[in-house]
Formats: structure tokens, C-alpha cells, sequence
């Protein structure tokens, strides 16, 4: 596929799926905004896909409000060339569920 002109908003993209999709999109011509709360990491994640011209980043916790405002006023007012949208944010908190067990095979 030709991405080329083409500009994605990636939220949880600084790893991960995120990551390996913006990647393909760069590869095909389009252009990403990774979206993660971790600065650091969006910063690697720009440098590590080398097309600095192509890869904006917008640092949002998506556990605060106020954040995730201030990310919808940025796509709202800054983005207007946005044509696609890849959820890839996620939260894994692992426990034991009651009951379980391990099955011998």
C-alpha cells in the first residue's frame, strides 16, 4: 500500500504494535504522530525510526483527563491532516485469579 501524503495518529506508539506500525507506515511514505506518556521513550522511538521529518511525538497520559483534553485540542486545531488512527495504548496489570491451577500435560 502507498501511504504517501497520508498522516496517522498513533496512540501508544513510542513501543510495541505502535511502534511496528508506524514503521510500516513510514516504509510505505506516510507520516506518524506517536502519541505515549513517557517522554523518553518518544524521543527513542523518534530517533529510531530515523525520519525525523515525518515522525511527530505528543506526550499524553491517557489516565488523566486533563491530558487527553489537551491531546484532543491538539488533533482538533494542529492535526488537521490527520486521515487515520491506530489505538495501540494498553495497560496490563497481571494477578492470580482465584481458583487457577496448572495443568499437567
Amino acid at each position: 500500500m502507498n501511504f504517501s501524503g497520508k498522516h496517522t495518529l498513533i496512540v501508544g506508539g513510542s513501543s510495541g504494535m505502535g511502534m511496528a506500525a508506524a514503521k510500516r507506515l513510514l516504509d510505505a511514505g506516510g507520516s506518524v504522530t506517536l502519541v505515549a506518556r513517557n517522554e523518553k521513550k518518544l524521543v527513542q522511538s523518534q530517533e529510531s525510526l530515523g525520519a525525523t521529518d515525518k515522525v511527530n511525538t505528543f506526550r499524553c497520559d491517557l489516565n488523566s483527563n486533563e491530558e487527553v483534553g489537551s491531546l484532543i485540542d491538539h488533533v482538533s486545531n494542529e492535526m488537521k491532516d490527520v486521515k487515520y488512527l491506530i489505538n495501540a495504548a494498553g495497560v496490563f496489570f497481571a494477578k492470580v485469579i482465584r481458583g487457577t491451577y496448572r495443568r499437567r500435560l
